[in-house]
């Protein structure tokens, strides 16, 4: 289980720093998928009524989306051992 820990507080940190150079490379390369989040994160503030900036919630869309990724194939490389245990 502590490996497991591990393998989670690892993926944490790095979604979250992962997720805002996306976000600022997306910004700056991929104006449409920019214009998507964005849209989809001032649609969250306005949901929520949230007092902070869309950069925010775009990062927190990013990192939600890699360690989406991330527990998907964590998943994968496990199921044969959750099988055994």
């Amino acid at each position: 289980m502590k490996k497991h820990g591990i393998s989670h507080g690892a993926a944490l940190l790095v979604c979250t720093i992962t997720s805002a150079l996306l976000a600022d490379v997306a910004r700056r390369n991929v104006p449409i998928l920019d214009n998507i989040v964005t849209t989809i994160s001032t649609s969250v503030i306005n949901l929520f009524h949230i007092q902070c900036d869309p950069t925010y919630i775009n990062i927190l869309i990013y990192a939600t989306i890699l360690a989406t990724i991330w527990g998907i194939a964590f998943s994968f490389m496990h199921s044969d051992k959750s099988d055994r245990e």
